[in-house]
């Protein structure tokens, strides 16, 4: 026959009592942890194009690019790796479809490219967001980023023949910014939607628009394009390599709702906590 003492069994009561809080709070937790997660939004990465001899996406769905010249496949040095890149014809570029692809007013676009003559005092269109209709857009003005005509860089850092990651993101707000390798180097508030995608759903690179006759614009050449649904982080930016395959097809961001259900989960963990301290007291 197995006795038990009294102190016996007021341990046995008090580590039961600590057993079910823990437990108690590892589910809370977890509980906390699936909905602020499962109410995140995510910023995908809708299209990537790495230009190996086609101009199709390796991310499934996304349409293919649509070459507006006679482009062609060509062996390069891009930043120390010989790879087959696309090469574009002054006055020519290519064309993405972003119907159901990215919204018109949100995304993530990056670009790695050379141009030849990034170093002139003419403007080199790369990128268009008007189906060619208006003159604003992005640029590369005597070594700068240049977004038309809302902010320049102050800094040279795009260089004939050498390749340049350039980065442009917009939020619902209309706040844009462009960053070149990684650092930021204009932002603007779109406030004239000079910056977002029109109707058309046309995102046109390397070419320059009609309106000012299809003038300013220069020979080079593409490593990648990728293009994402969601505005990246300065730091997710920066991590960003373009010419290597992207692993992480998403990055998961808290929505609102979910750091709301975080807050509300956390303070009612407090009011156990200290509800139970008051209650040994």
């Amino acid at each position: 026959m197995e006795f038990k003492s009294k102190d016996g069994g007021e341990n046995m009561y008090s580590l039961n009592n600590i057993f079910i809080s823990i437990s108690k709070t590892a589910i809370l937790i977890l509980v906390m942890y699936f909905i602020a997660f499962s109410s995140a939004s995510f910023a995908a990465l809708k299209g990537e194009y790495l230009f190996q001899n086609n101009l199709v996406s390796s991310v499934p769905g996304a349409p293919p690019l649509m070459d507006l010249g006679d482009g062609a496949f060509v062996a390069a040095n891009v930043n120390g790796v010989t790879s087959t890149v696309f090469a574009f014809n002054e006055g020519e570029g290519l064309r993405l479809n972003t119907d159901g692809l990215i919204p018109n007013n949100v995304y993530t676009i990056v670009m790695l490219f050379e141009v030849a003559d990034a170093n002139l005092d003419d403007y080199i269109k790369i990128l268009d967001f008007d189906d060619l209709l208006l003159d604003e857009g992005l640029y590369v003005l005597e070594n700068t980023l240049y977004f038309y005509d809302e902010d320049q860089s102050p800094n040279l850092t795009i260089f004939s023949d050498t390749y340049a990651q350039v980065t442009l993101t917009r939020d619902a707000l209309g706040d844009v910014v462009g960053y070149v390798n990684g650092n930021q180097e204009i932002s603007f508030t779109d406030s004239s939607n000079y910056a977002e995608i029109s109707a058309e759903d046309y995102l046109i690179f390397f070419r320059d628009d009609d309106s000012t006759g299809n003038s300013e614009n220069s020979t080079g050449t593409v490593a990648c394009i990728r293009v994402y649904d969601e505005v990246l982080s300065p730091s997710q930016i920066a991590e960003i390599d373009c010419f290597e395959e992207e692993l992480i097809r998403e990055v998961p961001t808290i929505s609102e709702w979910g750091m709301i259900a975080m807050a509300g989960v956390l303070g009612l963990v407090g009011f156990m906590v200290i509800r139970r301290r008051m209650a040994s007291a």
